[in-house]
């Protein structure tokens, strides 16, 4: 059977499409016994009107985009839950998309969500490299709450502290006795790389340390970076004896390079994750990792956006930046002896 229509809903209550449209659309001059009326048909009818259609007339779709980079880190998956938990308690419905890094996917993405008119979209994705891209948000018709990215004055954002968690992480290594420290992140241009520069820096100007640039390594998040840059840096006699890896997953990378490279932990080689997560406990051994609530960004996130749509927000721009604990484990110990 077709899927009833407000034709039939019309016909089976008798009353006009008038009328129907005004209960469908919550008009207040609808008698209340009648709106029962034709209520209790729609129901017996089991009919759904049209997102689509309802958003051509002007009313809202009430769906939300979220387009991610890599939507396989586990810490990802949190943030998206939690995401979601948050807008289906308003009866919102979430639309996720993958881009894989992908400049010409995101762009691609930001058109779709605007064609089908979404509500607001949430996005991490890299607007510092991408002007084509930029230029597409900032025209968006929806609000927009972006990730780990600030100073943007047509977006709000939402990020972790993570200046304050790679100074904690470095300050660290430092007061164990490390001096030859490597840094491996993601490239200058994302919010996150260049504070965790920053962060590295600050802490050996704090330290009275001298700082050797050789050991900042900015290329990419990614556990192959980390598992790739690794390798390089053990095959050299003067490498690191201690590595901070940035990335949500990169950490994954240099434990396999430590493991190839046959480089105990800590023996060997203290290292420090830049994000942690459950798995961190589980690995052998336990890893010093730094800590933000995924959950909280995400909501938070949801909760920004339907503000703005909501209109319950003021038009200037927020950045709300979440605090970071650096949680000690087992795999940072002083430098091994010479």
């Amino acid at each position: 059977m077709s899927r009833p229509t407000i034709v039939d809903v019309a016909r089976a209550a008798n009353v006009s499409l008038g009328t129907v449209s005004r209960v469908l659309n919550r008009h207040a001059n609808v008698d209340p016994g009648l709106r029962a009326h034709v209520e209790q048909t729609i129901r017996q009818l089991g009919f759904e009107p049209s997102a689509v259609a309802q958003s051509l007339r002007g009313r809202a779709t009430r769906t939300i985009g979220c387009i991610l980079r890599d939507i396989s880190i586990p810490g990802l998956a949190t943030f998206v839950k939690a995401v979601e938990a948050t807008l289906t308690e308003v009866n919102y419905t979430l639309i996720l998309a993958n881009t894989d890094g992908r400049q010409e996917r995101e762009r691609e993405l930001v058109g779709l969500l605007g064609r089908r008119q979404a509500d607001g979209l949430i996005a991490s994705i890299g607007l510092a490299n991408d002007p084509e891209l930029l230029t597409a948000l900032r025209a968006a018709r929806f609000p927009v709450v972006v990730l780990d990215a600030g100073g943007e004055d047509w977006a709000d954002s939402v990020s972790a502290d993570h200046f304050g968690g790679a100074l904690s992480a470095i300050t660290h290594l430092l007061q164990l006795g490390h001096r030859r420290i490597a840094l491996l992140t993601g490239r200058p241009v994302h919010l996150t790389a260049s504070q965790h520069i920053a962060a590295y820096e600050q802490a050996f100007r704090q330290s009275g340390t001298p700082l050797n640039k050789r050991f900042i390594h900015t290329e990419s998040f990614t556990p192959e970076f980390g598992y790739a840059r690794a390798m390089a840096l053990f095959d050299n006699p003067d490498g690191p004896t201690a590595i901070f890896a940035g990335g949500m997953d990169m950490i994954w990378g240099v434990l396999r390079a430590a493991k190839e490279s046959r480089r105990s932990i800590p023996g060997d080689i203290s290292v420090i994750a830049g994000c942690d997560s459950d798995f961190m406990n589980f690995s052998a051994p336990a890893i010093t990792a730094v800590r933000y609530n995924l959950t909280d960004m995400g909501r938070s996130a949801a909760e920004m956006l339907l503000g703005r749509i909501h209109g319950q927000r003021e038009t200037v721009s927020q950045t709300l930046v979440l605090p970071t604990a650096l949680i000690l484990r087992a795999s940072t110990a002083p430098p091994p002896h010479p």
